[in-house]
């Protein structure tokens, strides 16, 4: 992937949240509407199967996509530990700044203010 500025890049690595709610939901469908033949001779079963397929094939879709955005975050794995632990908690784990700065031991300011920003910046570095 390449982005050529901070906010395409920030925009890409957000929509891993939209594609988790996403993907929980088919799971729900997908678990609880799993198609089955009814006493009525099976009327509306293709429709049924073929919703089912869609949903497996999104399913399939988003997985990737999902992949993808991780992969991206990867990048910064063997470069930068500290940029990586943000990033991936950040984006993936999907907590809050102040969440991650109360795991890692430092102040919600100097992550806020000197480590996230780093941390994105290497990230752009990276995918340009």
């Amino acid at each position: 992937m390449h982005f050529e500025n901070e906010r395409d890049l920030l925009g890409y690595l957000s929509t891993y949240r939209d594609y988790y709610y996403e993907l929980i939901q088919l799971e729900y469908e997908i678990g609880i509407h799993s198609p089955a033949l009814k006493s009525d001779g099976g009327a509306g079963h293709s429709s049924k199967i073929s919703q089912y397929n869609r949903n497996i094939e999104r399913r399939s879709e988003i997985e990737s996509y999902m992949s993808d955005i991780v992969s991206v975050v990867e990048k910064l794995h063997h470069v930068d530990n500290l940029s990586y632990v943000i990033m991936y908690h950040k984006f993936i784990r999907m907590m809050s700044l102040e969440d991650i700065s109360s795991m890692m031991h430092y102040s919600m300011s100097s992550i806020a203010h000197t480590y996230y920003p780093q941390a994105k910046k290497k990230l752009l570095e990276l995918c340009k």
